[in-house]
């Protein structure tokens, strides 16, 4: 018997035929073991928390069981004593530490002590005058030099020339006595200025006119400050000067005398203040 090529292609076809329903269910078979060995896989990766937490359910039912004492517990009274106790937990520790306030309390006070002691010892004897002899008058706006004359002997007044010196201020009188001591501190100035002089202080005493009985009078002198009452206000003629002028020599007394009225040299006005005690 022969086998011919046609005879053996008929023969694999046929064979062909008979195992494709084999094969496919051998891929489907494998299909769905691959599918089973996934899908177990992804379940266990997914929920591995679940698997593996049953050691802890203990533990978070305790937790539970916790928090529900606490909202339990969570009433006024609860809280009141919660707030005590604290308080006293805070007051032990604080009492640890009293020594503390002690050695403050006790350091405060040695130094208070000492302050005092050195405050009663401590001299406050000191000056903050200007440094330049000075009259303030308030009332009338006025602060100026008080000038040295430059005479020292009584001859040399028979001049009356203290131009130069009223020229810087107002001019206390040489042989009058300084403020402070017993007699009569004498100091005189301009009240009007001629057209044909440039000198500042020419108008210094314009306004002594306006002082009233107790008006204040300030005088600075060699760094000491003296302060004056008005308890006089006069005009006289130039030849009277002298006899008011010696009124007041049993206290300390200051007299500020200017010409008047304004522009004429006709009297004098003479305002005479008593020391303040």
């Amino acid at each position: 018997m022969y086998t011919t090529l046609d005879y053996l292609d008929k023969c694999i076809e046929q064979k062909k035929k008979k195992s494709l329903p084999k094969r496919f269910f051998n891929e489907v078979k494998i299909l769905l073991i691959i599918f089973v060995i996934t899908f177990v896989w992804m379940l266990l990766f997914t929920n591995a928390q679940v698997f593996f937490s049953f050691d802890n359910k203990e533990e978070s039912t305790n937790i539970e069981r916790n928090e529900k004492n606490i909202q339990v517990d969570n009433t006024i009274s609860t809280q009141v004593d919660s707030v005590a106790e604290k308080k006293i937990e805070l007051e032990n520790i604080l009492a640890q530490y009293d020594w503390i306030d002690a050695l403050k309390k006790q350091t405060t006070d040695t130094l208070q002590e000492s302050l005092e002691v050195k405050m009663k010892n401590y001299s406050f004897d000191f000056n903050t005058v200007p440094p330049t002899d000075r009259l303030i008058i308030w009332k009338i706006n006025l602060d100026v030099p008080i000038v040295n004359s430059q005479y020292k002997k009584e001859s040399d007044f028979t001049q009356w020339n203290f131009d130069a010196e009223l020229e810087n201020g107002v001019v206390k009188y040489p042989t009058t006595p300084e403020p402070g001591k017993v007699w009569n501190t004498l100091i005189f100035g301009h009240t009007s200025q001629e057209w044909r002089e440039k000198n500042p202080y020419w108008t210094v005493f314009s306004k002594i006119p306006n002082l009233e009985i107790w008006d204040e009078i300030t005088v600075i002198r060699w760094w000491n400050l003296y302060k004056y009452k008005i308890i006089e206000k006069t005009i006289v003629t130039p030849k009277n000067v002298d006899t008011q002028y010696k009124k007041y020599q049993n206290w300390d007394f200051i007299t500020l005398m200017g010409c008047y009225p304004i522009w004429r040299t006709d009297k004098r006005m003479m305002i005479t203040a008593q020391i303040i005690d």
